[in-house]
């Protein structure tokens, strides 16, 4: 497959919405246009350098290698457990230096 068939087949996907889409539109919401600017393109860069290291055969490697799917899924285990204690901490104990100033005018 030559680089430009790629290109176009793997822009449809990128393009498409998902977790990281809602996630700019958020922080664009939240911040302002040019923050989620940044953060769209960095997420746009960062599923592009995935998809051509997978087209250049990184994918069979992991493939290949038992050992490395578990590593790989225990270590997105582990993220996706710390994100969710993260969240639940603050959800309790909410930090000084959060937007949230509603308690100060009671």
């Amino acid at each position: 497959m030559d680089m430009v068939n790629f290109l176009g087949l793997s822009l449809l996907p990128i393009l498409s919405p998902g977790p990281s889409t809602i996630l700019v539109v958020r922080n664009s919401l939240r911040y302002n246009w040019m923050f989620a600017v940044r953060r769209l393109l960095a997420d746009l860069g960062g599923t592009l350098i995935t998809a051509t290291l997978l087209l250049y055969g990184l994918g069979a490697v992991i493939a290949a290698s038992n050992l490395l799917v578990v590593g790989i899924q225990l270590a997105g285990a582990c993220y996706v457990l710390i994100i969710g204690i993260r969240i639940l901490r603050h959800a309790y104990w909410p930090s000084p230096y959060s937007l949230d100033t509603a308690h100060c005018f009671q």
